[in-house]
């Protein structure tokens, strides 16, 4: 049976540097709103460039299923779909 990329120690490692940055990022910058409410503000470049940091860097720590994940807070949008939400409003064009 020949070795993979991921059975190597150094798979590992990375995966656990990505876990703790990540989940800095995420327990200092989105401790109490979501990422998108975080970038509204930046430059339209800026903002691209953090979410799709951000989600790609966290959609590998799900491919690989590592333990201690964060979660990602669930929008708004979403709990009104969902019926989790009591009151919820969406303006038009702003």
């Amino acid at each position: 049976m020949r070795a993979t990329l991921e059975d190597t120690p150094e798979h590992a490692a990375r995966l656990a540097i990505l876990l703790r940055a990540v989940s800095h990022f995420t327990a200092t910058l989105l401790s109490d709103i979501d990422i998108h409410s975080l970038v509204v503000s930046y430059e339209p470049e800026a903002c691209k460039k953090v979410l799709s940091a951000f989600y790609v860097a966290r959609d590998i720590l799900v491919e690989y299923d590592v333990e201690g994940t964060p979660k990602l807070a669930i929008s708004s949008l979403a709990e009104a779909l969902s019926g989790r939400s009591s009151i919820f409003a969406l303006f038009g064009y702003q």
